[in-house]
């Protein structure tokens, strides 16, 4: 109970915090910056918790012992933090009432901080610095929860290459399913490069990374084509000698959300799944056929949306899975039961038995697209950083999300599975510091568009994420104590 009153006091900080950002983003002069500094300096000391000394000076995990702040020192500037700027920050109130509120509150606790800072490094003086505790407290790490949609999953391009161009490289990202795919490709380099994977993208040919018919499932669930990754992609994530990447030699950490499908919700193995809903070895179909076929395999999924059918597994997040070959884990999450098919087929004994092993831990017949149990991966990313994946627990979670209800006349169509998802995203999306919903994307059918829509998709994905990105900037400037 108290490790939940603890999280969700950590919350609402988070909320206070946003609200204080946004208000001086309407009114930029009403404050000095030392008075900014000094408020938002308050709410992160109040927000510590748990931290690795070090993480946030360097923006990675360092190896060194975590550190766990007394609860007693949590909570005793938290709850003066909370009599202080509650009113500001919580209750109702115009942006320039904010900011003054904000003003009057922080002199009221300008003697609290100070006492409350200078006690913990006296208490800590073995354990960490002063810059590594105002480096704790005033480096936000990004983090980019990339959510699923099939070929929708483009627009996530735009965004990535808007952080590009604005500074901001994230410290970790997160997948589902197509989120996975266009997350994997940034976190291969530090530096993005949008463009070149563009111009990569346009010259793959359908065959290439599609095939009608599913072949003989052994992890995965069968579905009308099969999904090459490895043969498309391997390329880009192999090293000179010729094996493929794994999670840890990403230049970016790299975590992906998959579904477990459980033995007794899928009643009898793969095969037997594949036979009762019609998914044999065929050629590819026709127009027509492959409508209905697609339309009868999309009102499939509603079942596996119910809770308790399948379980979320988050590949790379554990010792087990922590050396998953990379295009693996993004091929599991996007392998849509009925649709696409996903399988480790080659002679790759490692990851056999890994796979193997995780289904044995898990107690799950198949893995599946990550959608089924968390399409946009806010929770999971927050989690993470919480458990200590990026070493810093200071992070602002973005989520962008391409698979919700869209009124445009080729997605219409979409609209209850699309609601039905909604509803999931909807309900975890307290974890995010900000979420992105694009207004528009391509068809989450069109798993390989062409050029021109491409390009829509990277105009719409940076346009989109332009709106809120002064915000997503101001949360990760870094400031200073001064005393």
């Amino acid at each position: 109970m108290a490790d939940q009153n603890d999280a969700g006091e950590r919350e609402l900080l988070r909320r206070m915090e946003r609200r204080f950002l946004e208000a001086i983003l309407h009114l930029p002069d009403l404050l000095d910056p030392l008075e900014v500094d000094r408020i938002r300096y308050a709410l992160g000391l109040a927000s510590l918790h748990t931290f690795q000394p070090g993480a946030a000076v360097h923006g990675r995990h360092r190896h060194r012992p975590e550190v766990e702040i007394a609860a007693g020192d949590r909570h005793g500037f938290r709850a003066r933090l909370f009599e202080c700027l509650g009113p500001a920050l919580i209750d109702e109130g115009t942006p320039t009432q904010v900011v003054r509120r904000s003003r009057r509150a922080i002199r009221r606790l300008e003697r609290d901080l100070r006492s409350s800072r200078r006690h913990l490094l006296e208490q800590n003086i073995e354990r960490f610095s002063a810059a590594e505790l105002d480096a704790e407290v005033g480096c936000k790490a990004l983090v980019v929860a990339a959510g699923g949609g099939g070929g929708a999953g483009y627009v996530h391009l735009g965004a990535f290459s808007l952080l590009e161009e604005v500074g901001l490289k994230p410290a970790l990202i997160v997948g589902t399913s197509m989120g996975s795919v266009i997350g994997l490709f940034r976190a291969r380099e530090r530096r993005a490069r949008i463009r070149h994977d563009l111009d990569w993208a346009r010259g793959l040919e359908f065959e290439r990374i599609f095939r009608f018919g599913s072949g003989r499932p052994h992890f995965g669930l069968p579905g009308l084509m099969q999904l090459h990754l490895v043969a498309a992609l391997g390329e880009l994530f192999r090293h000179p000698d010729g094996r493929l990447l794994r999670l840890p030699e990403l230049h970016i950490p790299f975590l992906t959300v998959v579904a477990g499908i459980r033995r007794d919700m899928l009643r009898g193995t793969p095969d037997e799944w594949a036979r009762r809903n019609g998914m044999v070895p065929q050629t590819r179909p026709g127009f027509l056929g492959r409508a209905l076929q697609f339309g009868r395999a999309i009102t499939s999924l509603v079942p596996f949306l119910q809770p308790g059918v399948a379980r979320r597994i988050v590949i790379g997040a554990d010792d087990l899975t922590r050396h998953f070959v990379a295009i693996d884990a993004a091929g599991f999450s996007s392998a849509v039961p009925g649709i696409l098919h996903y399988d480790v087929a080659r002679q790759d004994e490692p990851m056999t038995d890994l796979l193997k092993a995780l289904l044995q831990r898990e107690g799950v017949a198949a893995l599946a697209d990550g959608g089924l149990v968390e399409n946009v991966p806010v929770h999971t990313a927050r989690h993470a950083v919480e458990q200590g994946h990026i070493g810093t627990r200071n992070a602002f979670v973005l989520g962008l999300d391409c698979f919700h209800p869209m009124w445009a006349p080729r997605q219409a169509w979409l609209w209850p599975l699309t609601r039905l998802v909604q509803v999931q995203t909807d309900a975890i999306a307290h974890h995010a510091d900000l979420t992105v919903s694009y207004s528009e994307a391509p068809s989450p059918l069109d798993l390989l568009p062409d050029g021109d829509e491409l390009d829509r998709a990277l105009e719409t994905g940076s346009r989109d994420l332009e709106q809120k990105i002064g915000l997503v900037r101001l949360a990760c400037s870094s400031f200073h104590w001064t005393d």
